[in-house]
């Protein structure tokens, strides 16, 4: 039911963000159905992962009809591949994490490198908006949040679904 609720919102992205995004989940579906969303003892939950990923799309689809300004297209694609990393340090057996890469590499960098891959292989994606879904992984950090301007509004967007999303999983 999850992963129907997920395409329905990835069907309403427009191209070539639609092509990127469909072209990574299809890669990952297994995983991203099965590992959870982190270690902690309230997220180690198998698909914990898919949970996450279409509770943050399904509110910023909501959300984005009081935000017309920004771009409906590169804001749900951050939200859907924001935590793609994650299926890089999670095993199949999802109990079992990559420690090594875990331990000295963020999955944002991990997303990142899984959409340029991916992006590469699409002929069509151009440079300039593979910068902008890379803003999302990158500038995912403290400095960026405290400075507030000079951030795209996109990635502000994506930043705070998702950590509320996070926060909503203590209830």
């Amino acid at each position: 039911l999850l992963w129907v609720r997920l395409t329905r919102i990835v069907n309403k992205i427009n191209n070539p963000y639609k092509k990127l995004i469909f072209s990574i989940l299809k890669r990952y579906k297994k995983k991203i159905t099965i590992i959870p969303f982190s270690t902690s003892p309230h997220q180690i939950v198998q698909g914990s992962l898919l949970k996450h990923i279409v509770l943050g799309a399904e509110m910023g689809l909501k959300l984005l009809s009081f935000y017309p300004k920004l771009n409906k297209d590169l804001a749900l694609c951050g939200l859907i591949l924001f935590n793609i990393g994650k299926v890089k340090i999670f095993d199949y057996d999802f109990f079992v994490i990559n420690k090594e890469i875990n331990q000295f590499i963020d999955h944002k960098i991990l997303g990142r490198d899984i959409v340029r891959e991916f992006a590469s292989d699409l002929k069509f994606f151009s440079s300039k908006l593979l910068l902008e879904i890379e803003y999302m992984f990158v500038l995912n950090n403290e400095k960026s949040k405290s400075a507030g301007h000079g951030v795209k509004s996109e990635l502000l967007f994506v930043r705070y679904i998702d950590e509320f999303v996070c926060k909503m999983n203590f209830i």
